[in-house]
């Protein structure tokens, strides 16, 4: 069974190495399409190449963040690999296995044997406390703290399977479809580690441009109002693990805005 989780990155040093390993320990094979990074994150994928990682595709950078381009790149790999489980992920993404004892790939195998066809991802936002900064550091052994962020049910269904008739990337690559889809009952765990300090936040979001198609979809509503006054790191308790390693997430409380909204 092939296990294929493809990315689309543009300027994730900080992401990049720690993200792929990620997916090498899971047993899940990988393809990064690099969107014309200009900070080193397409050399650090090279050292890669032939051992975890099959390709580095180049999506050329038209000077505006499109969501549109970069799914229709990942379909194509899609396509061109033919997996028996496809990932739409993002380098600041880690999905795990609800069981330690269990790799990523184990559990799509189970689900594959179960008859399932595609998989749910609920999402733990980690963010680091107000003057921490942790770009360049080891983000998942620093951060604990997390919050919940489920604005609606079944948003990630980051996993499908493209050989029985599921159709993944559907709108804005959070939903699946199809008339072989099955979803799994239950969903796996993914850690979103969306910022690494104040300053990361500024670099990532202040000043990206959305495609226009892409706003036209109703994408980005809620990365468009980030702004200077409302991107402030959250002063409110949020939960936390009692070690990095853990998978004893709490699902109370579910977050329906991110923290700058709140």
């Amino acid at each position: 069974m092939r296990c294929l989780a493809i990315l689309c990155v543009r300027n994730e040093r900080f992401y990049v190495a720690r993200s792929i390993d990620h997916l090498i320990e899971q047993d899940i094979e990988v393809v990064v399409i690099d969107n014309q990074s200009t900070d080193g994150t397409a050399d650090i994928v090279r050292s890669y190449l032939g051992r975890g990682v099959h390709e580095l595709r180049t999506l050329a950078f038209e000077g505006e963040y499109s969501l549109r381009r970069q799914l229709d790149a990942k379909a194509e790999v899609v396509r061109d690999f033919a997996p028996d489980w496809a990932l739409h992920l993002d380098a600041d993404e880690l999905p795990q296995s609800v069981d330690p004892q269990l790799t990523l790939y184990g559990e799509l195998a189970a689900a594959a044997g179960e008859g399932f066809t595609c998989v749910n991802f609920d999402e733990f936002v980690f963010v680091p406390a107000a003057g921490e900064d942790h770009q360049g550091d080891d983000y998942v052994r620093a951060m604990r703290r997390y919050y919940f962020f489920e604005p609606r049910p079944r948003r990630l269904m980051r996993a499908w399977r493209p050989d029985c008739g599921v159709a993944g990337l559907e709108d804005g690559g959070h939903h699946a479809g199809g008339p072989g889809l099955r979803v799994m009952p239950r969903n796996l765990p993914l850690r979103h580690y969306i910022v690494l300090g104040l300053a990361h936040a500024r670099s990532k979001y202040l000043g990206r441009r959305f495609a226009r198609d892409d706003v036209a979809r109703g994408w980005h509503g809620n990365r468009m109002i980030i702004s200077e006054a409302n991107l402030r790191l959250p002063a409110a308790a949020l939960k936390e693990l009692d070690e990095p390693g853990s998978r004893n997430f709490a699902r109370h409380d579910p977050k329906r805005l991110h923290f700058w909204q709140w």
